[in-house]
């Protein structure tokens, strides 16, 4: 059975709205994404590491209830779980304050067996971080020869700005690991100082790679070598957008893998193809900013299923 393989950052999200906590939950971008695609019934397997403490349990327990494998997760005995304090503001959108604690030891996973049905997600900060490079790479490298389709999400924040000149080096490096690549016009402005989608376009330059670009407001621009189309969204008004992104991101992989597109086929869809990719990672995006939670809930995903 097709499988989907990510790797990111473990986090408890703690949400304030008025400089009070409303609510918390498990969360990093790549572990979103994994809940909702698991929750929607395709099989997860996340790579990760977490604290060998309270907080770590609650994250593994949850994500087995979610049905997702947690034997790729390391955990650690001297380390404390990370927190992340997302602070909502009038417009519910967030910023961030991280608590994180790197373990002593070294981060040494195996290395799963990919194949050419598969889907791996990767980004975020977590794909940047001296500690995963190494492991990162390696896991690239195995899906890239297993013929694994690679999606990558850089979802680059504005606090790691100091760091960028040394750091894109590494993003430019995922992106020519990745066949679709997915940001935000805020992630490749900050990146990139660039403020459209095909200025985007130029700098990826890569007639076998598929751009994603997504606006908040504006809408949805897609990019290959041969096609262009700019998709419209729903105006709403958010409980929060916390996990918009990454919910966009399950509803794009969770086409793709109902109509059973590999990197052999991907490049070869027409744009009737994309409609519905786009369309449902839009629909995915859209609901997640209606609820407070991270990612699609078992009611929205029982009513996306029937």
């Amino acid at each position: 059975m097709r499988h989907l393989y990510s790797i990111g950052e473990i986090v408890y999200d703690l949400i304030f709205r008025n400089d009070k906590p409303v609510s918390g939950t498990p969360g990093g971008a790549m572990l979103n994404t994994s809940v909702t695609l698991s929750r929607l019934g395709i099989p997860v397997s996340f790579v990760s590491e977490t604290g060998r403490d309270k907080i770590g349990d609650i994250i593994i327990s949850f994500l087995q209830q979610n049905s997702i494998s947690t034997h790729l997760i390391q955990r650690e005995e001297k380390s404390k779980t990370a927190l992340a304090l997302a602070f909502l503001d009038d417009t519910n959108d967030a910023n961030y304050d991280f608590f994180k604690q790197f373990p002593q030891t070294d981060f040494n996973i195996p290395l799963p067996e990919f194949h050419s049905g598969d889907f791996f997600l990767f980004g975020s900060f977590f794909a940047l971080t001296n500690r995963y490079i190494h492991a990162l790479k390696d896991l690239t490298n195995a899906a890239w020869k297993a013929g694994t389709l690679i999606f990558y999400d850089p979802n680059f924040r504005k606090a790691h700005l100091n760091e960028l000149e040394q750091l894109k080096p590494l993003i430019m490096d995922n992106i020519r690991s990745a066949d679709i690549i997915r940001g935000s016009d805020e992630d490749f402005n900050t990146i990139f100082k660039v403020k459209n989608p095909d200025e985007v376009w130029k700098v990826i330059n890569d007639p076998k790679k598929i751009l994603i670009h997504t606006t908040s407001q504006k809408g949805v621009t897609l990019l290959t070598h041969k096609l262009r189309k700019e998709y419209p969204v729903h105006k709403i008004i958010p409980l929060s957008t916390i996990g918009a992104g990454d919910n966009f991101n399950a509803g794009i992989i969770h086409s793709l893998y109902q109509n059973k597109i590999s990197r052999k086929t991907i490049l070869d869809l027409s744009i009737r193809d994309w409609d519905n990719i786009i369309v449902s990672g839009i629909a995915f995006g859209t609901m997640a900013c209606l609820t407070m939670e991270n990612y699609l809930t078992k009611e929205e995903v029982d009513r996306f299923l029937i």
